[in-house]
């Protein structure tokens, strides 16, 4: 017990990092102005380091190892700057969602699932401390070159940068772009917190079914659950998305990680994409481990509904029962039609086994090239 991060201290660090962030939704409306002038302020400077990017990106077309480098870090900025708009897009329902988590967060029925919010508080604290760990190095030990100066990323400008001032703006704006994308682990802390909240009202609804005795108790859980149910379907509609973006990072980071690895880099730079790599993997487990919890609850739900006492019954409370058991049916999930069928613990091996396949296969391909090549000149 000793070791119990209690839920709403969870709930208002998010909210302290959100809010001095700029990505916690606010009905105030001078707040809002401000967001909004910041939004456009980030937008513009993350136009401004993606361009330069796209520009190396074509200039090393044929340099693999380099081409691979800055892919990686298009993909991870353009990761910032999607979730950043789809908060904003999304800022209303989003502000709906975080006024019922805390709401709910904030009763004593909280410790029905304690051990849950100890877990992702835990899961989250390593995911951030990794992130500052992967951005020292990134900063420190892998300086690519820009062209001109030693700069934060492999950006090439299609002008001159040595003069001072210049030199001046775009360190600035390249260390703000990558200081700002702190906003990625939150808005998975955010996500989890939802799917949290989610998971917390099935487990306090199975409580009170197995509680129910009467008619109008079961007529109560009947409407609660349609409220739960609701709210898993908006949930679903703004967390899917930031998982999915989550998810297509890690897959844009590994194809030129594994790249680079098998190329034989630089040290720095291999330890660097590996960091990179891990990082956004622990990100997704932050997510599915939430999300399957969530599952497990919508299961346990129904069993729980099976389970109580059929015999001796009035016929309206079996027929209430039945209703409810075809209501549960349709087990929750975080899941986006046709691309991923729910996210969980098996979404998870399928990432790992996928990865496993691509650098097995990479690492199969390279070697019998330098074989290959190695027998051609012997014979030569």
């Amino acid at each position: 017990m000793g070791g119990y991060i209690v839920p709403h201290r969870s709930f208002r660090v998010l909210r302290f990092l959100g809010t001095h962030l700029r990505i916690w939704p606010d009905d105030n409306k001078k707040c809002n102005f401000k967001t909004d002038v910041f939004f456009w302020f980030c937008v513009i400077n993350y136009v401004l380091l993606l361009l330069p990017l796209f520009n190396a990106l074509y200039l090393n077309r044929k340099n693999v190892v380099a081409a691979s480098n800055t892919w990686i870090e298009v993909s991870g900025y353009a990761e910032v700057l999607a979730a950043f708009i789809y908060s904003k897009y999304k800022r209303v329902q989003l502000y709906v969602l975080l006024c019922e988590a805390e709401k709910y967060l904030l009763s004593k029925k909280v410790t029905i699932i304690k051990k849950y919010a100890n877990t992702y508080a835990k899961i989250f604290l390593l995911v951030i401390l990794f992130y500052l760990f992967t951005v020292f190095v990134y900063w420190s030990i892998e300086k690519p070159i820009t062209g001109y100066e030693y700069l934060i990323t492999t950006a090439v400008y299609p002008f001159n940068i040595r003069s001072h001032p210049i030199k001046g703006l775009i360190y600035c704006n390249q260390t703000f772009n990558l200081m700002y994308s702190s906003i990625l682990p939150v808005f998975d802390g955010i996500s989890v917190l939802l799917i949290f909240n989610c998971t917390h009202r099935l487990k306090i609804l199975e409580h009170k079914f197995k509680l129910a005795k009467t008619s109008s108790d079961l007529s109560e859980c009947v409407r609660e659950h349609d409220d739960v149910s609701r709210t898993i379907k908006e949930t679903n509609s703004i967390v899917r998305f930031l998982v999915f973006k989550t998810v297509f990072s890690f897959t844009s980071n590994v194809i030129p990680g594994g790249l680079q690895i098998l190329n034989n880099v630089a040290l720095s730079q291999s330890i660097c994409q590996v960091c990179i790599i891990l990082l956004v993997y622990s990100r997704i487990v932050l997510c599915a481990e939430c999300a399957g919890n969530m599952t497990d609850a919508g299961e346990d739900l129904l069993f729980t509904i099976y389970s109580t006492l059929w015999y001796n019954e009035e016929p309206k409370i079996v027929s209430m029962k039945i209703f409810i058991i075809q209501k549960c049916q349709n087990i929750p999930a975080i899941h986006i039609n046709g691309i991923m069928s729910g996210l969980g613990r098996k979404y998870l091996l399928t990432i790992m086994y996928s990865t496993f396949s691509y650098l097995t296969t990479l690492r199969t391909v390279t070697s019998d090239e330098k074989s290959y090549f190695a027998t051609s000149r012997t014979s030569t």
